[in-house]
């Protein structure tokens, strides 16, 4: 009887000692952090306003111009993005200071440039 009640003793024991060590495990930094970080970003991309920019991103265009006064710096032009996979094309891209001037057109992809 008395074998019976200690082998009882030392099975609750181990039972326990296994869920502390696995309450332990799961409040780890690196187990929680993961999860939380994931979940945040992914709200985060489905807000309205996010979302614009990343439509822009992913299959849109930006028209720039960026005057500067101070320094009499004038960059104007109009990028182009998601053209496809990762690709990016800039179109009358002017950059003004002083006598400097310099003009012109771009294109990158993962196999092209000029």
């Amino acid at each position: 009887m008395k074998k019976m009640i200690i082998a009882i003793i030392i099975a609750v024991t181990l039972l326990i000692a296994g869920i502390v060590a696995t309450v332990l495990i799961i409040n780890t930094p690196s187990i929680v952090m993961a999860p939380t970080v994931t979940s945040a970003f992914s709200d985060f991309m489905k807000r309205d306003d996010i979302k614009q920019i990343q439509d822009v991103l992913e299959n849109g265009s930006v028209e720039f111009d960026v005057l500067d006064e101070e320094s009499g710096t004038d960059v104007s032009g109009k990028f182009y993005f998601g053209l496809d996979d990762s690709k990016l094309m800039g179109e009358n891209i002017d950059f003004k200071r002083g006598d400097i001037s310099l003009s012109g057109n771009f294109y990158v992809s993962k196999n092209l440039c000029y």
